[in-house]
């Protein structure tokens, strides 16, 4: 089975459960969708999988597969995506992207912990704002050390997506992140860019990127314009072991 396979079902089965209505809220036995979809047993249900993990649906065991109506307004969720560019356009919004600047200086006591490097290594700094609908929404200030670096910069640098210049310039790629949600206030540089008032409240992700050997390789700090951006995130219940059961 591929993952294209499952992938493409899961995008179905999401369109019929935005589109129609179910009964109780209870989706059709899995035999009768699997051959509404044209789909092996096996590609369906890792498909079901999918959108239970997502909070879309709910399997209650002997009695079928029942749709949540409030998990489908998407507005927002950062637990559906990985980037402010997707979050954005999930929530309807036409983004564009500017690259504002690079630079070098050197790592900070905590970046020097976080990414396993040297106190006052040299570090690259890229800066991403990105808008939304023409609205400044999101800061993205990335610092990467220098020494991931596998060939020289053009004076022109422009990096509008992370993940890209990891890949072309470090020969790095990107597999998670760690995050954490930390508010801060806002100060005379937000206060212009995202036309907030001075000393009001703001959020930002302070985030450490992992490559595929597990490596961080950027420690991220991505500033929100509130106006814009009011993250959401679904968690589910019952869904993993509980704090008194063994791991």
């Amino acid at each position: 089975m591929s993952q294209k396979n499952f992938q493409s079902a899961k995008i179905a089965l999401l369109k019929m459960i935005t589109t129609e209505t179910f009964e109780n809220n209870r989706l059709p036995s899995e035999a009768a969708l699997a051959k509404k979809l044209r789909v092996s047993i096996v590609t369906l249900r890792q498909a079901l999988s999918l959108l239970a993990a997502e909070g879309y649906i709910t399997k209650r065991q002997g009695l079928g597969n029942f749709v949540h109506e409030s998990a489908l307004n998407q507005h927002m969720r950062t637990d559906l995506t990985y980037c402010v560019e997707n979050l954005l356009l999930i929530s309807g919004y036409h983004v564009q992207i500017e690259a504002l600047s690079s630079s070098i200086d050197l790592a900070n006591i905590e970046e020097s912990v976080d990414l396993k490097i040297d106190d006052k290594s040299p570090m690259l700094q890229l800066q991403i704002l990105t808008r939304a609908d023409g609205i400044p929404a999101a800061l993205e200030v990335h610092r990467i050390p220098k020494q991931y670096l596998k060939q020289e910069l053009p004076e022109d640098l422009e990096v509008l997506k992370l993940e890209e210049f990891l890949w072309d310039y470090c020969e790095r790629e990107l597999a998670h992140e760690m995050t954490s949600w930390i508010p801060t206030v806002v100060d005379e540089r937000f206060s212009t860019l995202f036309d907030l008032t001075q000393g009001s409240a703001m959020l930002y992700w302070e985030e450490l990127l992992y490559d595929t050997d597990d490596t961080p390789v950027c420690h991220t700090h991505t500033y929100f314009n509130p106006k814009v951006i009011k993250p959401r995130s679904l968690r589910k219940w019952n869904f993993g072991p509980r704090l008194d059961e063994k791991l």
